[in-house]
């Protein structure tokens, strides 16, 4: 994921990117991909499709 970074995280803008996840340019696996969620979500608490609030 270090090497990926550019790709998860905009260093001119001080933004995350949310598009990395869906757009298929960068391969991550499932895992990765959790933790990219996760971190977003701590982050500005980002949701997608895979988010879940348990009840």
């Amino acid at each position: 994921m270090f090497s990926k970074r550019k790709h998860i995280y905009d260093f001119e803008k001080g933004a995350i990117n949310q598009a990395c996840l869906d757009s298929g340019e960068v391969d991550f696996c499932s895992s990765s991909r959790a933790l990219i969620r996760l971190g977003y979500n701590l982050y500005n608490s980002y949701s997608d499709r895979y988010y879940f609030v348990w009840a």
